[in-house]
């Protein structure tokens, strides 16, 4: 029996994973809910295998395909590459006309781009970033304990003992990273270095503001927790907030504590 992928206006259905709820509806409801719904099947899943990812886009739909021990990439029904151990990272360009992903063999990690694997291998790669209206992707990845940044399937700068994923800045003119020397974290960007470093970064609070494009990183230094902005490091406190930035990017603002059993010193700063 085929699993099919069915789509409709509103709802992504996988008939081979999602329990239904039935219901007994008035005759009424009935047609009114079938005159407002309707779905097509637009692809099929090859006879026993399973879906273990769903990407839905605008113009196309891609999914990881589970079959026995082995993963592949089904684009709008097609498989798409070869088939691998385990599959990563699988995403779509902003105007879908590029769908990336990280195919593992061998116990190494392939990128591949429209299908096409890089004949080069790396033992743990990053998500991708795509260049906003622009042609360029970049990706993170490390042999052991050598890391570097890769844009276009090149290697670019310096080498480092831990990295992050990359981003680029709104305008699509910058492209940033964290990584890890020794043991302190710095910003890396457009290749060079930043002022500014931390013992242990939040990987979850960092990147570009909006608007004015200003770069910040947030971290940990010793017993503090810092911002650095620009390369600026804030005065550390023991708690802090998250940095919020104005609507045009050209201002700031965050909360900090010096509190060991509650706030009992806070302060707030705004910066420009």
């Amino acid at each position: 029996m085929l699993a099919h992928i069915r789509i409709s206006s509103k709802f992504l259905i996988a008939a081979f994973t999602v329990p239904l709820l039935f219901f007994s509806p008035s005759h009424s409801q009935s047609s009114q809910s079938a005159s407002l719904f309707h779905e097509d099947v637009l692809a099929e899943l090859t006879p026993g295998a399973e879906a273990k990812q769903i990407l839905v886009g605008n113009h196309h739909l891609a999914c990881i395909e589970k079959l026995g021990d082995k993963r592949s990439v089904r684009l709008d029904g097609q498989q798409l590459g070869g088939a691998y151990e385990d599959i990563k990272y699988l995403q779509f360009s902003r105007d879908e006309s590029r769908i990336v992903f990280f195919g593992k063999r061998s116990s190494e990690w392939h990128f591949v781009d429209d299908g096409k694997e890089d004949s080069k291998a790396c033992s743990s790669p990053t998500s991708v970033a795509f260049q906003p209206d622009g042609s360029f992707i970049a990706y993170s990845e490390c042999r052991e304990k050598r890391c570097r940044l890769v844009v276009d399937g090149s290697e670019i700068g310096a080498e480092y003992n831990d990295i992050s994923y990359p981003k680029y800045s709104p305008d699509g003119k910058h492209l940033a990273f964290l990584a890890r020397r020794s043991k302190k974290w710095v910003a890396v960007m457009d290749g060079k270095e930043l002022p500014g470093e931390v013992d242990e970064p939040g990987f979850a609070s960092w990147g570009f503001s909006r608007g004015a494009g200003r770069f910040f990183m947030s971290g940990r230094m010793k017993s503090t927790f810092v911002h650095v902005v620009d390369g600026t490091p804030t005065p550390g406190f023991e708690i802090i907030s998250q940095i919020a930035f104005s609507r045009d990017g050209n201002h700031y603002a965050y909360g900090g504590a010096y509190s060991k059993g509650g706030f009992k010193k806070q302060k707030y700063s705004a910066q420009s």
